[in-house]
């Protein structure tokens, strides 16, 4: 439970940031709700890209001076990221062109190219499908035999009373 807690508060903290941005900036950075964009080679961006409900597909010979964020959304980068990537609740793909000089912070799926730089950390995390209660039940994950010895005893869990 404390997970969902957190993602909530990471995603509301988002929501908040975006709310208090201007569309399109005229710093040419942008905040985009609900759409998706492709940058084409030319179309540099000199500030942030955040991305809520949207994909962005970044071409070879583009530069984004700032950090990308994308939540709820897929990114595909071929080009150059000069700051942070964090795509959470999607896809970030990177082609072999791809550059991005921070680090990237992936909570859904990340396939990288092996030509792809990465100057930064990376952190990347599968999503759980399902909560466990709504998980196919499989029989063979049950322990084969139950010994009550190793669950009671002033030991606690796993330890038995009895001596040796």
């Amino acid at each position: 439970m404390k997970i969902h807690k957190g993602l909530l508060l990471i995603v509301l903290t988002v929501l908040l940031w975006l709310v208090g941005r201007p569309v399109a900036a005229d710093q040419g950075g942008m905040a985009l709700f609900g759409r998706s964009i492709v940058l084409e080679r030319g179309q540099n961006v000199n500030g942030d890209v955040a991305l809520f409900a949207g994909s962005i597909e970044v071409a070879p010979d583009v530069i984004v001076r700032g950090d990308l964020a994308v939540i709820g959304g897929s990114a595909r980068l071929d080009g150059t990221i000069e700051g942070d990537v964090v795509v959470i609740g999607g896809n970030l793909v990177m082609g072999p062109q791809a550059w991005i000089q921070g680090d990237v912070v992936a909570l859904g799926s990340l396939r990288r190219d092996p030509a792809a730089r990465i100057d930064g950390d990376i952190v990347a995390g599968a999503q759980r499908t399902a909560p466990f209660w709504r998980q196919r039940f499989n029989p063979t994950m049950l322990p084969t035999r139950f010994d009550r010895s190793s669950t009671t005893g002033s030991g606690g869990p796993g330890v038995s009373s009895r001596s040796p």
